[in-house]
C-alpha cells in the first residue's frame, strides 16, 4: 500500500516519461483518493461513487461464478448456475470513463487545474492497484487477508514493510491509448489487469519467503512493482493530455484487450498455459458451456479472425455463436469435419465475442487472429 511520499514518487517519474509538468499533481492532487475521508466536501466531486464505492480500490473478479456452480437445466443441459457480473472490470471502467471524461472537458475549457485533480485520482488509483500489498487485490487477485488465513502467519503485516526507498524507474516512452475516453479506457484496463497481475506475483514472491522464512531478493520485486506502477501511470497521463491529438483507432488486435467474461475449468484453461499461448491467439478448453467475451468502445469499422475447434472427439459437435453488442451475429454447428470459420463483423461495439455450448465437451477452441480495423 503506497504512502503518500511513494505515491509521490511515482507520480513524479511518470509525469516525466510522459513530458508533463505539473508540480500540484504531483504534490497533491495524486493524494486525493487518500484525503478524501478527512476532507470529503473538498475531494468528493473529483473522486467518483461507483454503485455506494468510492472509485479507489477495485472489487475483486468474482472467479468463483465462472467455475464452480452448474446446474442442469429442463432440457439436461449443464449450465452456470448464476449469471455472471464483472464487477472489478465495471468499476474500473466507469471510474476510468469519468476522469478521462472530466479531464477532456477541463482542458477544453482551458480548466488545466481541474484537468490536474482528476488526473491526479486516476493516478492515484492506478498506483495502488500495482505497488504494494493492494496489487494483490482486484482483477484475478484476492483480498489481502487470504494469505494470513491459508498459510496460518502474520503476512500482511510482514509485506508493508516493503517499499520504494531508492528505486528509480526504468527509462519508457508512454503510449496514446485512445483518442476517445472509451477507447482509451478500453486499452487502460487491459493495461491495468497485466501490470496489477505482474505486480502480484512479485508480491507473492515476497510472501512466499516471508512464510518459509528464507531471504528474498526484495530490491528486485519492490523495483518490478514501481516499474509497472510508473509505466501505467505513465501510460494514463499521457492518453489524457494527447487526447484530442488521436486519430482513428489504429488496428489492434483483440488479444491486446481484456475479456470481461472468460472461461474457467474444461480440458484447457485458459491463461494458466503461460508461454504456449502465442501472440495473437485466444485459446481455452471447451466445457458444457463457454464464454469469450470482450466489451469494445465504438469507433472500429470491422472484427476479423478465425474459429478453429481443435481435436474434438469424433461423432461431437459444437454450437457455436459470436457475439456483436451483446447479439449473436453469425452462428454455427461446428464438427470434426468442418472444425473452422472465418468471422468478420461489421461495427463492432459493445459485448463481442464467442459463446460455445456441447452436450459432450472435447477439445480446445481457438481465436485466431482477431483484429479490430
Amino acid at each position: 500500500m503506497p504512502g503518500s511520499n511513494t505515491h509521490r514518487h511515482i507520480t513524479s517519474a511518470a509525469l516525466r516519461a510522459a513530458g508533463i509538468e505539473a508540480p500540484e499533481l504531483e504534490r497533491s492532487y495524486c493524494l486525493y483518493p487518500d484525503d478524501y475521508y478527512s476532507d470529503p466536501e473538498k475531494i468528493a466531486p473529483y473522486v467518483p461513487m461507483l454503485n455506494g464505492i468510492p472509485f479507489h480500490y477495485f472489487p475483486d473478479t468474482p472467479v468463483n461464478d465462472l467455475y464452480r456452480y452448474w446446474r442442469v437445466d429442463g432440457s439436461r443441459k449443464v449450465v452456470q448456475s448464476r449469471p455472471f457480473r464483472n464487477d472489478n472490470y465495471r468499476h474500473a471502467v466507469s471510474g476510468f470513463r469519468f476522469c478521462y471524461r472530466k479531464i477532456r472537458s477541463a482542458l477544453r475549457q482551458g480548466k488545466r487545474t481541474e484537468a490536474e485533480k482528476f488526473l491526479g485520482v486516476l493516478l492515484h488509483v492506478l498506483e495502488d492497484s500495482s505497488f504494494g500489498i493492494h496489487a494483490l487485490e482486484g482483477a484475478g487477485g484476492v483480498d489481502v487477508y487470504a494469505l494470513d488465513r491459508l498459510s496460518g502467519k502474520p503476512v500482511l503485516r510482514a509485506l508493508t514493510k516493503f517499499n520504494d526507498e531508492g528505486l528509480d524507474a526504468a527509462p519508457y516512452t508512454p503510449k496514446l491509448l485512445g483518442a476517445t475516453p472509451e477507447l482509451a479506457s478500453m486499452r487502460l484496463y487491459a493495461e491495468y489487469v497485466r501490470a496489477s497481475t505482474d505486480s502480484r506475483h512479485a508480491m507473492f514472491q515476497l510472501a512466499l519467503s516471508e512464510i518459509a522464512g528464507v531471504p528474498a531478493d526484495a530490491r528486485a520485486q519492490c523495483r518490478r512493482m514501481f516499474n509497472n506502477a510508473v509505466r501505467l501511470a505513465a501510460d494514463a497521463a499521457y492518453t489524457a493530455f494527447h487526447m484530442a491529438e488521436a486519430d482513428a483507432p489504429q488496428p489492434l488486435a483483440l488479444d491486446a484487450l481484456e475479456p470481461i467474461r472468460f472461461p474457467l475449468g474444461g480440458a484447457d484453461k485458459w491463461r494458466l498455459r503461460g508461454a504456449e499461448i502465442m501472440p495473437g491467439l485466444i485459446a481455452f478448453g471447451v466445457n458444457d458451456e463457454v464464454f469469450m467475451h470482450y466489451d469494445v468502445a465504438p469507433g472500429y469499422r470491422t472484427l476479423t479472425g478465425r474459429l478453429r475447434w481443435r481435436e474434438p472427439a469424433p461423432g461431437t459437435q459444437l454450437r457455436a455463436a459470436f457475439l456483436n453488442n451483446g447479439r449473436a451475429v453469425w452462428e454455427s454447428d461446428l464438427t470434426p469435419e468442418h472444425p473452422e470459420a472465418e468471422i468478420t463483423v461489421e461495427t463492432p461495439r459493445g459485448i463481442c465475442g464467442v459463446t460455445l455450448a456441447s452436450k459432450a465437451p472435447s477439445g480446445t477452441f481457438e481465436m485466431a487472429d482477431f483484429l479490430l480495423k
